[in-house]
């Protein structure tokens, strides 16, 4: 009976540990095939909104004139279009805003934003600590927007994605 008390510790210490070294591994993976799955999928709306601002001097103000002009005007983008729309593994759609701004030379040009919090495409009940640590860092530690998005309301910088930086 003593000598079956260590490995009952050993077992119960055991389960009770795990957990918490694979999960933070399981996010990380996790975060990193979803982040780059959302990436492609943005750079194809930017793609999009670059062939319509080409077009027409301004960006479309959303999805659905977006997917209007690459239905009837022929682009080098190879996705599938209905999907455009969507972050990948999840129902949620990207955040998209566009307006006429003035730049700080006084000129005015389109403006364009979109972009993906890492809560629309991170599974949140999962994860839930660890999302929660990764927006707080990002935001309080890295001053970064948490997620990814190209463009900026605020500031000319020609549709840079924030994992180009």
């Amino acid at each position: 009976m003593i000598s079956l008390l260590p490995i009952i510790l050993f077992l119960f210490t055991a389960i009770i540990v795990s957990p918490q070294i694979s999960t933070p591994i399981h996010f990380e993976n996790e975060l990193k095939e979803r982040k780059t799955q959302a990436i492609e999928r943005i750079k194809d709306v930017r793609t999009a909104q670059r062939a319509f601002r080409a077009e027409y001097q301004r960006y479309a103000e959303n999805f659905d004139e977006l997917e209007r002009f690459l239905y009837t005007n022929p682009t080098e983008l190879r996705c599938d279009i209905e999907q455009l729309r969507y972050i990948p593994n999840s129902d949620n759609e990207f955040i998209m805003e566009t307006r006429f701004t003035k730049t700080s030379s006084n000129r005015t040009g389109p403006f364009i934003e979109v972009r993906a919090p890492y809560k629309l495409f991170l599974d949140t009940i999962k994860y839930r600590q660890e999302i929660i640590n990764l927006i707080d860092e990002e935001v309080n530690v890295f001053d970064r927007y948490p997620g990814i998005k190209f463009g900026s309301m605020e500031e000319a910088n020609n549709e840079v994605g924030n994992w180009e930086e």
